[in-house]
């Protein structure tokens, strides 16, 4: 208008998710399943026009009593093509917040959809039902928690009381392969319905998890065996490749041209016959 360009927000009267954690210190089951359930919603919507938010967190999420639920703060939000990916990455930095963002968006291929915000809503829903991030860290110094979110399990404390179905919500929303997570937000709604009605006494289909906790753990474990192992081997390569190294510069400089000649010089070197 006259030169000047202008946008518009909605004006929402009410308190980011991130503040009543703040103030509760966590939330009940059902009302975090609520609110996980309207911005569902909001990702489903996002998911349609190809669109992915790259920023889900409870900061981000506001809930006002009258206007219901709002998922806010699109400055990271990106249209992917058709089915296609977008990098996630700017001037050599991770976009988005490290106690959130999915393991994928960690790797070296930077690849993220909508099921990265599926994941980044999983930690989210943690953070109400819990009353903490599911993997602690100093956000300023994040390299420790992406550690965890490559590698560790999710885990619960066990005096919270959290219903079963809950986790398991959770836990396949938060499944480290993408492929084992639900692969649109229409597929986490149904069973976010599920699970409200099986917490009301009604009969539901519950969500199962592609991963189980003790799975999860079975592989870390494994990952670092092998990790291991690896390590082993690259040792041991590198002393042979040192000795070899060393026979080769001693046979150059004492001008030995054979096995047995270098035999016989090392023998008499170190007192042998």
């Amino acid at each position: 208008y006259k030169g000047f360009h202008y946008f518009t927000m909605e004006f929402v009267e009410g308190k980011s998710v991130q503040e009543l954690i703040d103030e509760r210190g966590r939330l009940p089951v059902k009302a975090a399943l609520k609110i996980a359930m309207e911005v569902a919603k909001a990702l489903e919507h996002a998911h349609k026009q190809y669109i992915i938010h790259r920023d889900i967190k409870p900061a981000n999420i506001i809930v006002d009593a009258k206007k219901g639920v709002k998922l806010a703060d699109m400055g990271l939000a990106k249209k992917v093509g058709d089915g296609g990916y977008t990098a996630i990455t700017m001037a050599g930095k991770i976009m988005g917040t490290p106690f959130y963002i999915a393991p994928e968006r960690l790797s070296a291929e930077d690849k993220a959809d909508t099921r990265s915000d599926i994941y980044s809503l999983g930690a989210t829903l943690y953070h109400m039902i819990v009353g903490r991030v599911p993997f602690l860290g100093d956000p300023k110094n994040p390299f420790k928690v992406f550690q965890q979110i490559l590698r560790d399990p999710v885990e619960f404390p066990e005096d919270l009381g959290i219903p079963e179905i809950v986790k398991n919500l959770i836990r396949k929303m938060m499944a480290k392969k993408p492929e084992e997570r639900y692969q649109t937000p229409t597929e986490l709604l149904q069973d976010i319905e599920q699970v409200m009605a099986a917490l009301e006494g009604k009969s539901a289909r519950l969500p199962t998890v592609a991963v189980s906790p003790q799975q999860q753990k079975k592989e870390v474990s494994s990952s670092a065996s092998s990790i291991s192992v690896w390590g082993v081997l690259l040792g041991v390569a590198f002393l042979l490749l040192l000795l070899f190294g060393f026979l080769f510069l001693f046979a150059e400089y004492t001008g030995i041209r054979s096995l047995v000649q270098l035999k016989e010089t090392l023998l008499r070197i170190f007192g042998g016959r």
